[in-house]
């Protein structure tokens, strides 16, 4: 069973005013304890070579015991806000994309809420894994253009290690935790922004705006994959009577995960770019989900794009799942990687499966 949403460029809200979506600021937050791969060595048959080759990661952070998703939601959210130079009562929608909630109920988005003080937004979660994030980002583009609220602060957060089982080398060294978070605004200019394909900008002259903001996205899902990659935790699918440490980690069949991810990345990239005019060399920067460097290298192979352009920080923050593209993008903007007028292609595949893509121009 298959899925599909596609969300396009602008609209027109009247004759002669076009609107859309920007990126107003970014944000991040990480744990302060950096767990290198020596760390695993001393209780599984596994080293820092081994772990290196296999994945591309040197090390991780892990948060301590005690504190919640929504603490670094709320920290990646402060500096967004900052960045995007608002305050968080302009803030109107809050979601946060999150696999590790801080309980099963209320939402970690309302104690976000909460802790940033947005009290004019309506907050909820998204579980949708490794990408969460990037669909977090085309329902809030939505809601916007919906008119349901003019400013959304999207999130992605995840404190991996609170679900790992740390006897299993296959997945616990693969995982980080983390928080990154994007202010999402809405912009009505007064005068008709004409298709965003570069030919067809040339043909008119240089004097027509291109598009800025999330110019296109698509968003899959394909069920037959649903029980690779899962967690049962406290849901009804766990048997009660076993202990958290069963039930509560991360089981995954790893070449399942690879070949979906390979399958389906260069389609989907293909598929975003046709539907805003682009192709992949008109692409500064691809932000991958930050998952295996192995898995990374194929798919920038099957796109036709070289590593100098696939925006990496795996290394130093493993798989930090819903927060991985956030705290890419955060990173990419803040070291100047990408700037102003760049396009940025935002990609993931996860659980569920699950794969979604997002191009925009900064």
């Amino acid at each position: 069973m298959t899925g599909t949403a596609r969300v396009g460029t602008a609209r027109l809200d009247s004759i002669g005013l076009a609107v859309e979506t920007y990126v107003a600021g970014t944000g991040s937050a990480v744990p302060d304890r950096v767990v290198p791969n020596s760390e695993f060595s001393a209780s599984l048959e596994t080293s820092d070579e081994w772990i290196r080759e296999r994945t591309g990661i040197r090390e991780r952070r892990f948060a301590a015991a005690g504190e919640r998703t929504s603490e670094y939601g709320a920290r990646a959210a402060r500096a967004a806000i900052a960045d995007a130079g608002i305050t968080p009562a302009e803030i109107g929608l809050i979601i946060v994309a999150t696999t590790t909630p801080d309980m099963r109920f209320p939402a970690t988005a309302n104690f976000v809420q909460r802790d940033i003080g947005a009290s004019n937004a309506y907050a909820y979660d998204m579980s949708v894994a490794c990408s969460g994030f990037v669909f977090a980002l085309a329902a809030a583009h939505a809601q916007i253009m919906s008119g349901m609220a003019d400013c959304a602060l999207v999130i992605g957060a995840d404190i991996y290690s609170s679900i790992l089982d740390f006897s299993d080398r296959k997945t616990c060294v693969l995982f980080g935790d983390g928080a990154g978070a994007v202010i999402l605004r809405k912009r009505t200019t007064p005068r008709i922004r004409l298709p965003a394909a570069p030919d067809l900008i040339d043909r008119l002259g240089q004097g027509v705006e291109q598009p800025r903001g999330l110019l296109a996205m698509a968003l899959h899902s394909d069920a037959g994959g649903a029980d690779v990659l899962t967690c049962e935790g406290s849901g009804t699918a766990g048997r009660t009577t076993m202990q958290a440490a069963e039930c509560g980690s991360i089981k995954m069949d790893g070449k399942a995960v690879f070949r979906f991810a390979v399958r389906t990345f260069g389609r989907m990239v293909e598929e975003v770019l046709d539907k805003a005019g682009f192709t992949i060399a008109d692409v500064a920067c691809v932000i991958p989900h930050q998952s295996n460097i192995r898995i990374v290298e194929k798919l920038a192979e099957e796109i036709g794009c070289g590593m100098d352009r696939m925006m990496m920080n795996l290394d130093k923050y493993g798989n930090t799942s819903a927060a991985a593209i956030a705290m890419a993008l955060d990173e990419a903007i803040r070291t100047k990687r990408v700037g102003p007028g760049d396009l940025v292609l935002l990609a993931a595949v996860g659980a569920g499966f699950s794969s979604g893509a997002v191009l925009l121009r900064l």
